[in-house]
């Protein structure tokens, strides 16, 4: 091989790095994306059973207050209720224990480890918004 042949080789090998990295990066926030919002309806679907099964032994149906709260319950993994996972950060804040609840779900990097900011309430529908934290009037 000659040192022009070499050139060409690494010259298409470079190009085909810049157009693969931009993908494998969308690739990976579509990928935290997708995760968040299946954590977001796995939260719905536990709060209700906390709320329906009285977990936490006070003779009072309450939501939970408090990610340990439902890791104690034992239906999510202790990484999940740090509140970070897969490039997001989840905030749950409890309106009232016996009527509702909200999380909220933050790229831990925004534009980098994606690009929506989450919402989801006792309702269990997940909203989003592009520029600022989700709340209850972002479309779905």
């Amino acid at each position: 091989m000659t040192l022009i042949e070499i050139l060409v080789v690494v010259a298409i090998i470079a190009v085909l790095i810049a157009v693969a990295i931009p993908n494998m990066q969308r690739a990976q926030i579509n990928g935290n994306e997708s995760q968040t919002i299946c954590e977001l309806r796995l939260f719905t679907s536990i709060q209700n059973m906390f709320f329906l099964g009285d977990s936490d032994n006070d003779d009072s149906y309450d939501f939970a207050t408090t990610l340990a709260e439902l890791e104690a319950f034992g239906k999510i993994d202790p990484t999940l209720a740090t509140g970070t996972k897969k490039g997001y950060v989840h905030d749950l804040s409890v309106v009232d224990p016996l009527t509702g609840w909200v999380i909220q779900s933050d790229p831990e990097t925004p534009g980098s480890t994606g690009l929506r900011y989450f919402y989801v309430d006792q309702t269990g529908v997940v909203r989003f918004s592009l520029t600022q934290r989700a709340i209850a009037t972002d479309p779905v």
